[in-house]
């Protein structure tokens, strides 16, 4: 029988299967939920995490900075920024009766598998999100939005400027709930060892381009409300 573990356990397991041998990451992930109650969607993102993390210290990348999130990670790097936020929210049809993450009760969800939204589902950690009736993974991104217009799901839960960009590519029309799964701070990361001091001039080259407008005029060309993506308060409370 599996037991909940803590993220820095979990860290340790895979190093600790990686130490021994050469192993595929699906092998990886077979034999860890073997012994612990843990998902998929929570597995890969760590063996991402730690491959990255290596690179990092051996030198052969200098930082991190792919929508690298800061949140819960301020010990484990020397960090600039953060840069802007980054929004997991959920979709649903412009005429549905959902309006906040509770009203998700007993309803089918759909999200891209192996994703931070599938995460957060199945994790069950949040005590904002509700026990639903389903959760759907699928491969492929682009599939997640058509499950949802064609009535297989009352809701789709992915990045919001993934959704964004589908409804703008493709003309279809999504209400995005004002509560957020998740937001978080993006930022670059170091090696805390890098003396360097690159993290250092970056964040303050990050720092005078929010103060000059010049991320916001980056952003603007992207997305339509680019403020929401520079304050912490982006969201209604």
């Amino acid at each position: 029988m599996g037991f909940p573990i803590s993220a820095g356990l979990l860290d340790s397991m895979v190093l600790s299967v990686v130490d021994r041998e050469d192993t595929y990451g699906y092998e990886i992930t077979q034999f860890i939920r073997s012994a612990v109650d843990v998902s998929e969607s929570t597995l890969y993102p760590v063996l991402k995490r730690l491959q990255k993390n290596e690179l990092l210290e051996n030198g052969v990348i200098d930082c991190i900075w792919s929508s690298f999130s800061m949140s819960g990670r301020a010990d484990e790097y020397t960090w600039a920024g953060p840069y802007m936020y980054s929004h997991q929210v959920v979709a649903v049809m412009p005429d549905s009766d959902i309006q906040t993450l509770a009203d998700l009760a007993g309803k089918t969800v759909v999200v891209q598998a192996t994703t931070k939204p599938e995460s957060l589902f199945l994790d069950g950690n949040d005590p904002r999100i509700p026990e639903i009736r389903a959760l759907h993974s699928l491969q492929k991104r682009e599939l997640i939005y058509s499950y949802l217009a064609k009535g297989y799901a009352d809701a789709v839960a992915a990045h919001e400027i993934s959704i964004l960009q589908f409804m703008k590519d493709y003309g279809v029309e999504f209400r995005i709930l004002e509560e957020p799964l998740e937001a978080v701070e993006l930022g670059v990361a170091f090696s805390r060892s890098d003396d360097r001091g690159i993290a250092q001039a970056l964040s303050a080259t990050l720092e005078e381009m929010q103060a000059d407008g010049t991320t916001r005029s980056i952003l603007a060309g992207y997305l339509a409300d680019p403020d929401k993506y520079l304050e912490a308060d982006g969201y209604a409370d």
